[in-house]
């Protein structure tokens, strides 16, 4: 059975691996290394949620996004899947928690930039309606 939680310190071990490895599927606004640091910073800040999914202890994939309720946006950060649990609904796990989130915020749209040329997370976004505009995907979640 899969559990989507929050990211915990003790997460990072496994985090780093499934982030490092370009055998996953990725989605980066940066294209940064998910260090220590930055995980650690993520965790604390009031403003960026970390959600994972995790089947029998497993890491098999985690989304980060950050709240700007200034612009009225949440900017997807990071969604990295592990490989081997493609095509098994994780992406829209992660993804029904976040647009749950942003409606509960009444937040007006959701942005990202896709890295990956995974043709699998472009018809992902596609499906749910994103366009992309000025070379970031975005969904107007009020249309």
């Amino acid at each position: 059975m899969y559990k989507l939680r929050e990211a915990r310190m003790e997460d990072f071990p496994m985090i780093s691996e499934l982030s490092d490895n370009n055998e996953n599927i990725h989605l980066a606004a940066d294209e940064g290394e998910m260090g220590k640091d930055l995980f650690e910073t993520i965790l604390v800040q009031d403003d960026t949620r970390f959600y994972l999914v995790e089947k029998s202890g497993v890491i098999a994939a985690f989304l980060v996004f950050r709240i700007d309720l200034t612009a009225n946006e949440f900017q997807i950060q990071k969604l990295s899947i592990v490989s081997s649990y493609e095509n098994k609904g994780l992406d829209e796990h992660l993804y029904q928690k976040m647009e749950k989130l942003a409606k509960q915020k009444d937040v007006e749209r959701l942005i990202t930039t896709i890295t990956t040329k995974n043709p699998n997370v472009h018809q992902f976004f596609s499906r749910k309606g994103w366009v992309k505009q000025n070379g970031v995907y975005v969904l107007n979640m009020n249309e």
